[in-house]
C-alpha cells in the first residue's frame, strides 16, 4: 500500500511504482515492489541519541565527505574551530 511504502521508503530500495486495478475496488492503486538487487539502503547507518540523529549512507558518500564529515564531529569538541569548519562546508 502506499502507506507502507512511505514508512519504508528510508530502509529499503523499490523498484518503478506501478499502478494496478484491484477487482472491486473500482480504482487503481499503486504498487510498490522491493528492489532486491539494490543494496544501497543496506549501507545505512543510524545514530539517534539525545541532542543528535545521524543518518550515514556509506554506499554513497565519497572519501571526501566522510573525511569532512570526521572535521565536523572532531571540531564540535572546539567551538572555535567549528565555526570555521561549517563555513567551509558550506561553501561546497
Amino acid at each position: 500500500s502506499e502507506e507502507t511504502f512511505l514508512l519504508m521508503k528510508e530502509h529499503f530500495s523499490f523498484a518503478k511504482e506501478k499502478k494496478i486495478d484491484v477487482k472491486g475496488l473500482g480504482r487503481k492503486i499503486s504498487c510498490h515492489e522491493v528492489d532486491i538487487e539494490d543494496d544501497t539502503h543496506t549501507k545505512i547507518k543510524a545514530f539517534s541519541e539525545d541532542g543528535f540523529d545521524l543518518k550515514i549512507n556509506s554506499a554513497l558518500m565519497t572519501p571526501d565527505q566522510l573525511e569532512r564529515l570526521a572535521k565536523i564531529i572532531s571540531n564540535l569538541k572546539n567551538p572555535a574551530e567549528e565555526t570555521q569548519s561549517v563555513e567551509t562546508v558550506e561553501e561546497d
